[in-house]
């Protein structure tokens, strides 16, 4: 049968939404590194506000005593990719309370650290897994995403357990509560340098080398 000029007009249209229906798919990512990386981002940056707050707390309370411990310039490694508005103590009734004592300084600074080394680690992590979804084979592959996806499943609990260890830092401490808080967050990093350990490649990347590093680093983290 022969096709009416209405009905030429309307598959013209079709053919037309069809066509453009193809391109947007072609443009659709092949791995959600996208929306991870968003996620990852965000985590970072709201750890790195909880650790830099006890890191002021802690600086406040050593000016008081006259010591130092030189906490905080793990951290400060490239801040500028995370920026954050700076921490307001005024915010906060424990910035106009009494500063740590000094038999609770020890205990907070290990916290801390393990704080700071977190972040580290984080920011390693959004590097190394952002270059891996890149990789051609691997980053499109059913075995790569499914790995990125389990690191990613990991480091997602990590920014809850650093907030955590950072709600139990305040006054007057429960030395009990905070070394489960502690150990927690250690038992969560360990997990994420096994998932890197997995990933069965040889170590030419950079960012890959300083993740070992990284966990070669975690051995020697613990509470006492």
């Amino acid at each position: 049968s022969k096709i009416s000029q209405k009905d030429s007009a309307a598959i013209k249209v079709c053919t037309g939404m069809l066509w453009k229906a193809c391109e947007d798919i072609g443009r659709l990512p092949e791995s959600n590194k996208i929306a991870y990386r968003r996620q990852m981002f965000l985590g970072v940056a709201a750890s790195k506000e909880t650790c830099t707050e006890f890191q002021e707390y802690v600086a406040e309370a050593e000016k008081k005593l006259g010591i130092g411990s030189g906490l905080g310039n793990e951290s400060d490694e490239d801040e500028d990719d995370f920026d954050d508005d700076d921490y307001d103590e005024d915010d906060d009734e424990f910035g106009k309370g009494e500063a740590y004592k000094q038999s609770e300084l020890p205990t907070v600074q290990t916290c801390v650290k393990l704080m700071e080394f977190s972040v580290n680690m984080m920011k390693q992590t959004v590097a190394v897994l952002t270059e891996e979804a890149e990789k051609e084979e691997f980053g499109s592959s059913k075995s790569g995403q499914e790995w990125v996806a389990q690191c990613f499943a990991i480091f997602s609990g990590l920014q809850s357990l650093v907030v955590d260890l950072g709600s139990n830092l305040f006054p007057p401490l429960e030395n009990g509560v905070l070394r489960q808080a502690y150990g927690d967050l250690l038992d969560r990093l360990r997990e994420l340098c096994r998932a890197f350990k997995e990933r069965d490649e040889p170590r030419t990347s950079e960012n890959m080398t300083s993740m070992e590093d990284l966990a070669g680093a975690l051995a020697n983290l613990s509470w006492n």
